[in-house]
């Protein structure tokens, strides 16, 4: 994981969408110099998750993904992450109108 980058262990599910044994791994990504944010899907064993990737968006400004500790400290070791804030900022150009949306938004992470 990085500022442009964000990678999350989530529950492995089984077909019924139930949560099983094991992990799957998600991947938020915004390639240096692109307008784009991808998302990518990896199952773990036994998960009913397929996998994939798909572009979720190719009006992409900024992203920043900042990740803060225990004590609300920016944190230097990612391993002591305890909430991870997203800023989004997408402009797109409709009927001759630029539209810029700004999107912020944080998440504590569960296993911490």
């Amino acid at each position: 994981s990085n500022n442009r980058t964000i990678i999350l262990q989530i529950p492995s599910i089984d077909s019924n969408n139930n949560i099983i044994t094991g992990f799957d791994v998600v991947i938020y990504d915004n390639p240096a110099g692109t307008a784009i944010l991808t998302e990518y899907i990896f199952p773990g064993s036994g998960s009913s998750r397929k996998t994939d990737s798909r572009i979720l968006t190719n009006n992409l400004n900024t992203v920043n993904f900042t990740y803060y500790d225990d004590l609300g400290a920016i944190a230097t070791n990612l391993s002591n992450t305890r909430k991870v804030t997203i800023d989004l900022t997408l402009s797109d150009t409709i009927f001759g109108q630029n539209l810029t949306e700004v999107i912020s938004q944080y998440s504590y992470l569960r296993n911490k």
